[in-house]
């Protein structure tokens, strides 16, 4: 025996649904890992700039000073982070404005974003990478205003060791993680969903529109046109002043036309006071 392969006319409609409904669940699992991914990217940025915060107010060095003939203050300077990383409090509020423009941002942006934001990271990894490089040089500023010995050579020969804390290594790392989050926003920022929109804008169909107004219009020019006068001044639907019908011609069964086909006025409306003086419904 052998085995045909289904026709296109051989695909029942329950298959069909069947298709589409799979269709349609791989497109949300989709739809929901790309926002899963998108806020865990801004959980993570956020994260990222608070503890670069953190870092930037704690102790860096430890600055120990040796009894010189220019110096006789013996003892330990520590060192925070605004002294040795004067930048990096600008950098971490730079990586929050940059989360919530990146929260924002349409699919062009996101990569431009992505992009700062790796640069971001590197900025912070190398202010930390030359403190630890050099944690006198880093010490300075602290050591002068203690001392009042300023210059780079005056302080070396003040300062016999610069012990690092765990913070400029932690620094370190948090740049590093700037770096990893840019490049996941870098690898997925077209498959974000975009923003919801609290107020929308309402398209109007014109023609819709035009045809509403035209029957508007054309509704009160239709009941007008009913009612508007005859040739002789007179409607068809009106009633003489005695109550007798009235044509469309404007005679009545009182005053029929003339031979010549002149409408005749009934006595009542051919009435005039000031000329006959008299009142036919008297």
């Amino acid at each position: 025996m052998t085995s045909e392969t289904p026709g296109p006319d051989d695909v029942t409609p329950a298959a069909t649904d069947a298709a589409a409904t799979d269709a349609d669940e791989r497109l949300e699992r989709a739809t929901a890992r790309a926002k899963r991914v998108k806020y865990l990217s801004l959980l993570g940025l956020v994260v990222l700039s608070a503890l670069s915060l953190l870092a930037w107010t704690q102790t860096w060095f430890s600055a120990q000073l040796s009894q010189t003939q220019n110096s006789p203050v013996v003892g330990i300077i520590e060192v925070s982070g605004e002294v040795a990383a004067p930048a990096l409090s600008a950098l971490a509020l730079a990586g929050l404005a940059l989360t919530a423009a990146l929260a924002i941002a349409g699919v062009l942006f996101r990569y431009i974003l992505a992009v700062l934001n790796i640069l971001l990271g590197v900025c912070i990894s190398l202010s930390a990478f030359l403190a630890l490089q050099d944690g006198v040089r880093a010490s300075e500023p602290a050591v002068t205003q203690v001392t009042g010995i300023a210059g780079h050579e005056s302080v070396r020969t003040i300062v016999s060791s610069a012990i690092p804390t765990a913070w400029p290594i932690v620094t370190l790392i948090l740049g590093i993680g700037f770096v990893l989050v840019g490049a996941l926003v870098l690898a997925t920022a077209r498959r974000w969903p975009s923003s919801s929109k609290r107020y929308r804008t309402v398209a109007v169909n014109t023609a819709d529109a035009a045809t509403d107004g035209a029957s508007t219009a054309d509704g009160p020019s239709a009941d007008l046109g009913s009612r508007e006068p005859g040739s002789h001044g007179h409607s068809a639907a009106a009633a003489s002043s005695t109550g007798a019908p009235v044509s469309t011609d404007g005679t009545t069964p009182e005053a029929p036309a003339a031979a010549d086909g002149t409408p005749r006025m009934d006595p009542v409306d051919s009435w005039d006071e000031l000329t006959r003086g008299d009142d036919p419904t008297r």
